[in-house]
This record gives C-alpha cells, structure tokens and sequence, in this order.
C-alpha cells in the first residue's frame, strides 16, 4: 500500500509537468536509492497496477536501484510525446 501512493504522486508529478511542456506522458524514470523501502521489482509491480487503474497502461515505467546513492525514491526523468 506505501508503494501505490508513492507511485501515485510521482505519476501526478510527471503528468503536471508533461502537461507544462504541452505535451502527453510517455514514460518515467525513477531512482531507489538506499533510503528506499522499496525493490525494484515490488515497486514495478505497483507502479504497473497503477498504471493501468488509471488509463496509461501503455506508459513505460524505468526503475533503477542504486543501494549505495543516499536517496529514497527519486524522479530521474520523462519522456514527452
């Protein structure tokens, strides 16, 4: 459950900003870094379920860990079509 509203707000934080460069979310990027209570593959799966709860199941979602960068979750980058 912490995953989905973790990946709920770097969704909507990712669509605000694809919204401000005029154009639609193709995919995201994201960062687990040490901090993060989450694997890589646990947080795939939510984000997918996420994804397709709302509507952007075509969304390509990239998610690297890196256990020795001192960080949580982070939003690396976009892609904007």
């Amino acid at each position: 459950m912490h995953e989905h509203g973790l990946v709920m707000r770097l969704l909507e934080r990712a669509r605000r900003e694809a919204a401000a460069r005029g154009g639609t979310l193709r995919s995201l990027r994201v960062r687990l870094g040490a901090l993060s209570s989450s694997d890589a593959a646990h947080f795939r799966e939510e984000g997918e379920h996420v994804c397709v709860e709302h509507g952007l199941g075509a969304l390509r979602l990239e998610i690297e860990e890196d256990r020795d960068r001192p960080s949580g979750i982070e939003l690396v980058s976009i892609e904007v079509g």
